[in-house]
């Protein structure tokens, strides 16, 4: 029993390291909700992030997160949500446009509902 104590405890303590840990490769991350993209944390250039609405605003998408993440030097988008191939494809090919180094430099957009 004490060992199962042991076990949660330490579990319960590594949680916000692995989590740290995965965060540290995330660039940005974006909920869209009715079409409505919604900056949530990281940075991303001004334009991309107008590109990113564009995408999602027609045809409208209804549920989906989008956060980029840093991979073998460049960013990786990653999708969880209700959305289709082909605008799934439309934001893999504008992040591609972007340079890690120019995502990693962009600002901090407040954190507001997109237009």
């Amino acid at each position: 029993m004490t060992w199962l104590l042991i076990f949660l405890a330490s579990s319960l303590l590594l949680l916000p390291l692995v989590v740290s840990i995965r965060r540290s490769t995330e660039l940005f991350r974006i909920r869209v909700r009715a079409g409505t993209a919604t900056f949530l944390r990281g940075r991303i250039p001004s334009g991309l992030l107008a590109d990113i609405r564009d995408i999602v605003r027609t045809p409208p998408i209804d549920r989906v997160d989008i956060w980029a993440v840093r991979r073998s030097g460049k960013a990786q988008l990653e999708t969880k949500g209700e959305i289709s191939p082909e605008q799934s494809q439309r934001l893999r090919n504008v992040i591609g446009t972007y340079s890690l180094q120019r995502i990693q430099a962009g600002a901090r957009p407040p954190r507001r509902r997109g237009k």
